[in-house]
């Protein structure tokens, strides 16, 4: 019985061994031919404390505390590239992101996820897939959910 335990456990620990992070796919693919990879550091966030507010919509909601709070931001576009299909799906399926929204049109399909820590959204994970071209972004920071939700609140109020 012990043995049997012991297999389980080191079998789940090197499962999420594999399981990649939005930084580790970054760092994959963006140096291959045909990508655009854009990444942003949680500094460069931070030194936008001198910047003018960044308003969400016409009278809007002030966005620049929310984007001093981010810790990173990873961009991936590239043609239809299966590996990294296959890498963002694991990362999907690691446990870490919840699905908030998808949208299937035409051979178009898009999906949004969180993750989070209590009440808080640590990030937020968009795929986007239209056959010929695959996005990948990852957003990492923290929001709690009711200022989220006061986002959304602003942004459809605004649209």
């Amino acid at each position: 019985m012990k043995k049997t335990i012991i297999v389980a456990v080191l079998a789940l620990l090197s499962m999420s061994a594999f399981a990649q992070d939005a930084k580790s796919i970054y760092n994959k693919y963006s140096g291959q031919e045909g990508v655009t990879g854009v990444y942003i550091s949680g500094s460069m966030f931070k030194m936008m404390g001198e910047m003018p507010e960044i308003p969400l919509g016409e009278d809007g909601t002030d966005l620049t505390p929310y984007i001093k709070a981010m810790d990173g931001f990873y961009l991936l576009n590239a043609p239809h590239n299966d590996a990294m299909v296959k890498d963002a799906e694991n990362l999907v399926k690691s446990g870490k992101y919840e699905m908030m929204m998808e949208v299937t049109d035409e051979g178009d399909h898009v999906r949004i996820f969180t993750s989070k820590k209590g009440n808080m959204i640590t990030g937020f994970l968009i795929l986007v897939d239209d056959s010929s071209e695959y996005l990948f972004i990852c957003m990492d920071g923290q929001i709690s959910e009711e200022d989220f939700q006061k986002l959304i609140a602003e942004a459809m109020k605004n649209a």
